[in-house]
Parts: C-alpha cells; sequence; structure tokens
C-alpha cells in the first residue's frame, strides 16, 4: 500500500467565450472524487488567448510553489496537443528545483503512446494514467498500487490503459460541479468503432502491438437513467445549446438519446458528430421528430475529411468498403440529409497523404454539387499515438508551426500541423488554406473554431 495523496488537478484547457468554465473531463474526475469523498483541489487554466507561453506559465509554477510544495500532494496533469508547450515548461522547472510531490500526467498526450515510451516524452514525470483518469485518480489518492491503466516512472511499461465505466461515474451535472449555463457540452458515448489514422478516437489496439485492456477498447454508453436525469437538469435549467461529444452519436445509442430529449422536451440548439455513411432513414425521422415535436434546433457534423479512394485508404477512414464504394455512399447520404432539409455540416482535412491541390478541389465540388450545407475544412495535425504520427517519417510528412496565415487563430500557433509531403509543397498547402478560408468566410467565426475544436 502507497502513501496516500491529495491530488491537485492542474488543468489547461482551451475554453472558447461560450464554454462553461471547467471542461467535461476535467468536471468528471471532480465529480467522481467528490463522490468519493477525497479531498482535493483544482485550478483551472484558460490558455485560449494565450500568445506566450512564459506569462502564464510562471503564474502555474508561482502557484505550485507557493502552495503544493509537499510529497502530500499529487500534481495532475492533462496532456493535450493544444497545451505541450505549456506543460513542458513547467514539468522542466518542476524537476529541475527538485518538486517535492509526485508528478501525474494523463490526457491523450498519454494514453496513446506505444508500451515504454512514455518516459521518453515526459521524463519528469513520475506517474503515468492511460485510458479515461477518473479511476485512477481517486486510486492513487487512496494510496492503492498495481492499479489498471497506471505506469510509475522507472518500472516495467506494461501498456495497460484504464479501466473505467462511463454509466458508474457521477453526474458533472447533477452534482454541481458544473453550473447551468446557456452552451454545455455533454457526453452519452465513450469510444468510437472506427480506427481512423489520424484520430485519437479510434482504438488504440487496432494497429499497435502493445497489450490494451478490453475496457479502454470496447464502446461505453452511459446509462440510461442518468441520460434521462442529465436531459431534465438541461431542461428545468434553460439549457439552449448541447454540442454533444460522442465521436459518431448515429452508430451507437443515438436513437435511444433522440426520443429520450423529445419526450423530455428539450427544444434548444442540438449539435451532434455523425458519421455520414451510417445515417439511415430511422435516424434521420427520429431528428425530424425532435425538432417537430419541441421545435429543437438538430445539426449534424459529418467529419467527412476527403472523397479520394487512395487518401481514403492511407487514413483508413475505409471500413471493410471499397474506398470508391464509400465515397459514393458518403455523397449519396449527404444528398439524403439535403433533401429532408435537415441542418448539417462537413468538415474536410486538408494535408493528408497523396492529397493535392486538385484533389482538396474535387472533394469540396462533389460535395457542393450534393448539398447546400456548411462545409469547412481544417489542416492536418500529427497526434501523438496515432498511425499517422508514427509514420510521419515514412510518408515524409513535415510539420510546421510558424505558419503565416490567418486560418490559423493564436492557439493553433503552438501546434504543429503539416505544411509539406511528396504531394504537396508548403505554395500548394498556402493554396488549399487559402481555399479552406474562402470557406470559413462563409461561417459564423464562433462556429468554424467550434468544429475545430471537436475534429
Amino acid at each position: 500500500m502507497l502513501r496516500s495523496k491529495i491530488p491537485i488537478l492542474i488543468s489547461l484547457d482551451h475554453i472558447r467565450p461560450k464554454d462553461p468554465g471547467i471542461s467535461l473531463g476535467v468536471a468528471s474526475i471532480m465529480s467522481h472524487l467528490r463522490q468519493r469523498k477525497i479531498e482535493y483541489n483544482a485550478h483551472i487554466y484558460n490558455i485560449a488567448e494565450e500568445t506566450q507561453v512564459s506569462p502564464l506559465a510562471r503564474g502555474i509554477l508561482d502557484t505550485i510553489w507557493s502552495q503544493y510544495n509537499d510529497s502530500k500532494y499529487d500534481l495532475l496533469f492533462g496532456g493535450f496537443v493544444w497545451n505541450e508547450p505549456f506543460l513542458k515548461t513547467i514539468l522542466k522547472e518542476l524537476k529541475n528545483y527538485n518538486y517535492h510531490g509526485r508528478i501525474v500526467m494523463a490526457g491523450p498526450q498519454v494514453s496513446y503512446v506505444e508500451k515504454g515510451q512514455l518516459e521518453k516524452y515526459y521524463p519528469e514525470a513520475d506517474v503515468f494514467i492511460r485510458g479515461y483518469a477518473e479511476h485512477a485518480v481517486s486510486d492513487l489518492a487512496e494510496g492503492k498500487d498495481d492499479i489498471m491503466g497506471v505506469h510509475l516512472a522507472k518500472y516495467p511499461d506494461r501498456g495497460l490503459h484504464t479501466s473505467t465505466t462511463l454509466s458508474e461515474l457521477a453526474s458533472p451535472f447533477l452534482d454541481g460541479t458544473l453550473q447551468p449555463q446557456y452552451f454545455m457540452r455533454w457526453e452519452t458515448t465513450r469510444g468510437c468503432p472506427y480506427s481512423c489514422s489520424f484520430c485519437q478516437h479510434r482504438d488504440p489496439a487496432s494497429s499497435s502491438s502493445r497489450s490494451v485492456n478490453k475496457s479502454w477498447t470496447k464502446l461505453q454508453h452511459s446509462g440510461k437513467d442518468r441520460i434521462i436525469s442529465e436531459i431534465e437538469w438541461f431542461v428545468d435549467n434553460h439549457v439552449r445549446d448541447l454540442a454533444v461529444l460522442d465521436p459518431t452519436f448515429n452508430t451507437m445509442n443515438g436513437n435511444m438519446v433522440l426520443d429520450l430529449l423529445e419526450r423530455l422536451g428539450y427544444s434548444g440548439r442540438l449539435s451532434l458528430q455523425c458519421r455520414p455513411e451510417r445515417v439511415n432513414t430511422a435516424f434521420l425521422d427520429q431528428v425530424e421528430s425532435l425538432s417537430a415535436t419541441t421545435g429543437a434546433e438538430v445539426i449534424l457534423e459529418f467529419g467527412v475529411q476527403t472523397l479520394e479512394a487512395e487518401e481514403l485508404e492511407h487514413i483508413e477512414r475505409v471500413r471493410n468498403a471499397n474506398p470508391h464504394s464509400l465515397a459514393k455512399k458518403v455523397l449519396e447520404k449527404l444528398a439524403l440529409v439535403h433533401q429532408r432539409q435537415i441542418k448539417h455540416e462537413v468538415s474536410l482535412i486538408f494535408g493528408l497523404p497523396l492529397q493535392t491541390v486538385d484533389s482538396f478541389q474535387q472533394t469540396i465540388q462533389k460535395i457542393q454539387e450534393k448539398t447546400d450545407g456548411s462545409l469547412v475544412a481544417f489542416p492536418l495535425m500529427l497526434l501523438r499515438g496515432t498511425p499517422l504520427y508514427y509514420q510521419k517519417d515514412k510518408l515524409e510528412l513535415v510539420e510546421g508551426t510558424d505558419i503565416a496565415h490567418p486560418l490559423l487563430d493564436r492557439i493553433q500557433k503552438f501546434i504543429p500541423h503539416v505544411v509539406t509531403t511528396p504531394s504537396m509543397t508548403y505554395a500548394d498547402w498556402m493554396t488549399m488554406a487559402n481555399i479552406a478560408a474562402s470557406l470559413h468566410e462563409q461561417q459564423p467565426e464562433e462556429k468554424a473554431e467550434e468544429k475545430q475544436n471537436r475534429l
């Protein structure tokens, strides 16, 4: 049995003006600690408006040194692609000046790292959590050892992920961790049945040699009773804009959730990330029924990325299907949604392997011929742990951060984007970025930024 610790959550999130002040992921950990009656503290920092790393990092470090430089504390950081420079600066100083507590790393930047490679990325950390962190954080706080998904630095790395069941977790809405406001983010499912090579939602076992416990790879649904209670909370508290974080809402329990929203009278805006080729009549009927009954404004968000066959294969967007057939089916489904006059938005990625300016324009043209729904495009990011991340040298994908283009807002300058490939020069990238910018100009600025945050 290890010594119990007090977890200190240091959240470095990208919080937009309309977002709640606490991200849903951090709020869920806080709710779980509260449910387990574990003492903790949380400091929430918003990096969305930061143009330099040092000032915010200095402020965070001053707080840590003055309040938490003691062996009784676990400092918990969540690693995301957007906060990596801040984390590196903070962790380096903590290590150099012998911070007395433990440094715990979690988040996507940790969860998808291959077995035996964690210390390579964060040599300053003492503990790593792969997977959803709720149970692992509370188990560490209680001094438990041999925790599923927890790797202790300098010990053999088993490469396992945490075991967390969404349906058993406390709701941060219902317990008061999150206060009601006009716009909120919501999850009814964790996990994705697909394995796109650019995405961190993918099943990490599908293309990795490391051991992965099944509780991480399987899809997890929130319990029906909790979903009902949360919808009632949204309605009673006049929440009018819900962004559902489920990666592919229409492939799992989407119809059931839509039915409950209708029965319980949700009448606000509802944004749903959907898999276009999996759209069917029953799902669209349910969308229309919700809108007709309560007046809800439903927006279906389709991550198409590309419609070119070779590009689809390279990003593993194809699953047991011919890429030409898949592209055709996607267009048919988009046309169906358009014909039924259901609001929808389509997002693309540029900078993909094998992609050219011409192929990018062809995808845009094909979509615009089928629908007049919103269309936006974003540059490719190589997210740690994804197949494209590990294949970037083989595929000759070159990243850049110092990119002078209005398409990239200030926070994105901290994020590397693919700017050259064997099929795309930097000049080509700039041409695609200009095309993407022209698409964005047709969208409300807030909505375009919102979609990038959810890709």
